[in-house]
């Protein structure tokens, strides 16, 4: 317990307390489970007054546990120059023999840090002193990446470690040298933009260090314009840097600063007399391409006032122009185009910059390159256009505006597209198109989509007005390549497009299923028959194969066999159903025209309709029987019965209407039993035609009609009854009314006399 209350008083600092446990007796080189001593928490703490008091109580040096490599000594060194006391480290090296002191401040860690470098990282100039003293090499490097103290020094702004490390007499040797990347101590401080640590530098450098060239990155003036430092610049350009030094790629000063877009640089390179057109030594790049690509429009303006040629083009042949185009860069166009760049020159491709800017589909850029002179059609060597690269990532504005330009390759990119089955190409080509593309033109695509078998080509293209109807060179639809071709998908999506399965085209007016069955598409007949092919087709010719003769394989033999017997089923059937119609349909009209004539015969019944006059008992019983049959059917309310009851009747009542009339003496001259039957009699007399009797008939009349003839007359018969209407009367019915008419002879119809 008294252990740890040492340790935890000199972690704080607490020196009274220290001085009384040590004076307890408490060991004052106890250590924990991690190694630390009272002393050495007393130095990590920078409590120099606990330090004291712990070497005067009996700690030592020795009893601090190694880390990392290092002795006690120098680790306890390291530990009191990060907390930055001098102090501490005079009391610590006091505490040790000057044999064990030297060692001590030579050593190096595990990773190959000695105490000079921990010095000048830590800032530590007095201990960077008594290093070096002690015979510390000031040129060590760390193994690996080959920093050296004044490196770290740099890297860490430490200026006055830096100052001990350049009053050394190999200072210049130390700012000349050159980690694993190639980078001097220079390099460092001009990439950090400490100027007074690159102007101290500078005053110990010799020209080789500010020539000294790292791979990648160059100079260190490039350093500095990467990263805009306009002071550590200036420094360099006054001790005499060389503003037109390139790195190993070719680069220079001002189009590193360029690229980065580093405005104020520019300029103050421009007024070091930086060459505005040097181009690098292997991509011949100059700065206002560097500018161009990253689309910095201010140092473009720069450049471009200092006489930058607009029109300078790299070792590929690609301009500033074709730059800013490709990576989207309006305003950058639009300066370029106004500093007289071409808008229609190409690269060693063959690609404008309107080509280049079809892929980012940049609409404001096309505009201003066509509004130049850039042409819509040009074609790269690999023979791609704006238009293609446009539909190709779906740019549908730029597609629109291309094909407004007047490009003439929407026809032709629309068949290829057609072909491979592009769709997102043909989809944007389409869309954007619109009506702007012509309908022979979706025509020809849709017979190229059809002859590849591209189903969902053909459907994009019939929504879009392609005709169905449209014929090739050869003159076959796109129905007659597809099924040519075996394409079952696209068949299918043809005729639901409405394509004509039998339509004839081509040499020998052949159809979809002839050329089907000529190629063995089985598949494919079977589609075609399924919706009504033409199976007996024959070609144009004497002696024209029909589909039998086309077809080898024996499939499709069968196939049209058994179509060709089904379909004959099918019109046996389809007649035997057409008879039974016309039968049921002949029923009906004779069954309308009996009804008919009821309606007329129910017309003109209450024109003359006697009461049944009543039976005398002497009367005749042939006659009777004859007259009580007859006037049991008319008094049964029988409309037949009536009505020939009133045609025996001579005259015509004097109540009835002209009409009347006109129908009562029609209808006496048409035989009674036609009127009973419905017969066409009937019919004729109802069109106003006239129905005569043979004359034999009206010369030889029955006996009974003569009887009848005979016996009847006014003096036998009592005047009827005053006749109730019609609706207060209850015929009765006999079921021998309908034999009561008498048979007359066949009758003969006449034409209606004119009137």
């Amino acid at each position: 317990m008294s252990a740890q209350q040492l340790r935890a008083s000199s972690t704080k600092g607490n020196v009274e307390r220290v001085r009384a446990l040590l004076a307890q007796g408490v060991d004052a080189n106890a250590v924990d489970a991690r190694g630390n001593s009272p002393l050495k928490l007393a130095v990590a703490n920078g409590h120099a007054d606990v330090v004291d008091a712990l070497l005067d109580g009996g700690a030592s040096v020795d009893a601090v546990v190694r880390v990392a490599g290092l002795s006690a000594g120098a680790a306890l060194f390291v530990a009191a120059a990060e907390v930055g006391s001098a102090a501490i480290i005079d009391r610590l090296l006091g505490a040790l023999g000057a044999e064990q002191r030297a060692a001590a401040l030579r050593e190096s860690d595990a990773s190959g840090w000695s105490v000079l470098h921990l010095a000048a990282k830590a800032g530590s100039a007095h201990l960077a002193s008594l290093a070096l003293g002690a015979g510390a090499p000031a040129d060590a490097v760390v193994p690996g990446h080959g920093a050296t103290a004044l490196m770290v020094a740099v890297q860490h702004g430490r200026a006055d470690v830096l100052g001990v490390l350049l009053a050394v007499p190999s200072a210049a040797s130390l700012v000349e040298a050159a980690d694993a990347r190639g980078w001097c101590a220079l390099h460092w401080a001009a990439q950090l933009g400490d100027e007074p640590i690159a102007r101290a530098l500078l005053e110990a450098a010799s020209a080789r260090a500010l020539e000294a060239c790292a791979d990648g990155v160059g100079t260190p003036l490039m350093v500095a314009a990467e990263n805009a430092h306009p002071a550590v610049i200036e420094a360099l350009l006054a001790r005499g840097a060389r503003v037109d030094a390139t790195d190993a790629q070719g680069w220079c000063a001002l189009a590193i600063a360029s690229g980065k877009g580093h405005a104020q640089i520019v300029s103050q390179l421009l007024g070091a007399r930086a060459d505005v057109n040097q181009a690098g030594t292997m991509s011949r790049r100059t700065p206002l391409m560097a500018a161009a690509q990253s689309g910095h429009a201010a140092v473009a303006s720069l450049l471009l006032a200092a006489r930058a040629d607009a029109n300078g083009a790299d070792a590929s042949g690609v301009s500033a122009l074709m730059l800013s185009a490709k990576n989207g860069h309006a305003p950058l166009v639009g300066a370029l185009l106004a500093a007289g760049a071409r808008a229609d020159a190409a690269d060693a491709a063959g690609q404008t910059a309107l080509v280049l800017n079809a892929k980012a589909g940049d609409v404001r850029i096309a505009a201003l390159l066509l509004e130049h002179g850039a042409h819509a059609d040009h074609v790269t060597a690999a023979g791609v256009s704006a238009l293609v690269l446009a539909a190709r990532h779906g740019h549908r504005e730029l597609i629109e505006l291309l094909i407004k330009a007047g490009t003439s390759h929407a026809g032709e990119l629309l068949m290829r597209t057609a072909a491979s089955a592009q769709m997102d190409v043909l989809l944007a080509l389409v869309k954007a198109g619109g009506g702007m593309i012509d309908v022979d033109v979706l025509g020809s695509a849709l017979l190229t989509a059809a002859a590849h078998g591209q189903r969902s080509a053909v459907s994009v293209l019939v929504n879009a007005g392609a005709s169905v109807f449209k014929q090739d060179a050869s003159g076959l639809s796109p129905l007659m390549l597809a099924s040519g071709n075996g394409h079952v998908d696209t068949v299918r999506a043809l005729i639901k497009a409405s394509a004509p399965v039998n339509a004839p085209g081509g040499p020998g007016a052949n159809t979809p299923l002839s050329l089907a069955a000529r190629n063995g598409r089985a598949d494919v007949v079977a589609e075609l028959l399924r919706h009504g092919a033409n199976v007996e087709w024959r070609g144009a010719g004497e002696r024209a194969p029909d589909l039998l003769e086309l077809a080898h394989e024996p499939q499709v033999k069968a196939q049209i066999v058994a179509e060709r017997q089904r379909r004959a089923l099918e019109r046996e059937l389809l007649s035997a159903k057409e008879e039974a119609s016309a039968r049921r349909e002949k029923r009906r009209g004779k069954e309308r025209a009996n009804a008919k004539a009821r309606g007329a015969l129910e017309e003109v019944s209450h024109i003359a309709s006697p009461r049944s006059p009543p039976r005398e008992p002497g009367d005749d019983d042939a006659d009777g029987a004859d007259r009580t049959d007859e006037h049991a059917a008319a008094g049964a309310g029988n409309d037949v019965g009536r009505a020939a009851h009133a045609l025996r009747s001579p005259g015509t009542p004097a109540s009835a209407t002209p009409a009347e009339v006109d129908a009562l003496t029609a209808l006496k001259r048409v035989p009674i039993d036609a009127l009973a039957r419905g017969t066409p009699a009937w019919d004729a007399a109802a069109l106003g035609l006239v129905v005569a009797e043979p004359p034999s008939a009206r010369a030889a009349p029955s006996c009974s009609s003569r009887a009848r003839t005979a016996g009847s007359g006014a003096a036998r018969r009592p005047p009827p009854s005053p006749a109730r209407p019609p609706a207060a009367r209850r015929p009765r019915r006999s079921p021998r009314s309908q034999h009561f008419l008498p048979s007359l002879p066949r009758t003969k119809i006449l034409p209606a006399p004119a009137s």
